[in-house]
């Protein structure tokens, strides 16, 4: 009967700790897609108020970018960030061609202005997705946050930036990727 008990408790915490860590990266990923739904409807509001064609290149770019990052989202991890990084480091000038080839065909259609907008726009993509990947990975979340907190200039100040910014994300991630 206590070997039962000695067997049930900790199985019955290994799997509330799996449920809630499922449920943490649910939360985590709906959040993350609600964000790039509304940077998406932000752009399709530039387009609609007549500061891009919905047929240009720019914007069916931009699109096609967001809802890439919205689809794959749920996919994405630690490892394919540093998969990807170490592709782009090896094939760097077939990726630079590319961008350029794109670019042209975009500055062709688009002002500075848009180009600059739609560039903004991507910046924020970008970050906001690196940053769902450091959230959706908690044990490296909670690594950034203990780092935060052990750092002496931190401890004098938690509390006033967090009522200041009325979030608990650590500054680090949050210059970084918010």
């Amino acid at each position: 009967s206590s070997l039962l008990i000695a067997i049930m408790i900790p199985s019955f915490i290994v799997v509330m700790l799996w449920i809630s860590f499922a449920a943490y990266r649910n939360a985590v990923l709906s959040e993350h897609r609600q964000h790039l739904f509304r940077l998406r409807q932000s752009w399709f509001k530039y387009a609609e108020n007549g500061k891009v064609d919905f047929s240009s290149n720019l914007y069916q770019d931009v699109r096609a970018t967001i809802n890439a990052h919205i689809r794959f989202a749920e996919q994405i991890s630690i490892s394919h960030f540093i998969y990807m990084s170490a592709l782009y480091k090896k094939h760097q000038d077939e990726f630079d061609l590319l961008a350029k080839q794109r670019d042209y065909f975009r500055r062709k259609q688009a002002t500075e202005t848009q180009i600059q907008d739609a560039e903004q726009l991507l910046k924020q993509v970008a970050r906001r997705s690196a940053y769902y990947i450091v959230r959706k990975n908690i044990v490296i979340y909670s690594l950034l946050r203990i780092f935060e907190m052990l750092r002496p200039s931190s401890q004098e100040g938690y509390e006033k930036k967090k009522q200041e910014t009325g979030t608990i994300i650590p500054a680090v991630v949050r210059q970084q990727f918010c």
